[in-house]
């Protein structure tokens, strides 16, 4: 996964520098944001993808900044783990983009 994770960020033109786990308290200074994910895989005659929760979060603020998550259907499909990455780092890159457009004034200024 930390593989898809790192090519679809890198499609997103983000640079990932993987890390098991940030020292308790610690900060990232010369990190741009941190992210977070959670994969869930599950057995049926091979292990498949079940549920990926991502999460982008402002390191110096330590505030989550967006979120997405895919999960598949109870009666489910044997998705590509990597193309799910991909779509969802997509959406969530919109998002991410949207929130931080500025607002127009109402004057048109």
């Amino acid at each position: 996964m930390d593989d898809a994770l790192k090519a679809a960020f890198a499609q997103q033109g983000v640079t990932v520098t993987p890390v098991v786990a940030a020292p308790a308290g610690s900060s990232a200074p010369t990190t741009d944001l941190t992210v977070k994910y959670t994969d869930y895989w599950h057995w049926d005659l091979v292990m498949y993808l079940r549920k990926l929760e991502i999460s982008l979060w402002d390191p110096r603020a330590g505030t989550m900044m967006v979120q997405g998550r895919w999960e598949n259907s109870p009666l489910h499909e044997f998705p590509n783990a990597a193309l799910v990455t991909k779509e969802l780092v997509d959406e969530i890159f919109i998002r991410l983009k949207a929130v931080a457009r500025p607002v127009a004034s109402a004057t048109g200024n």
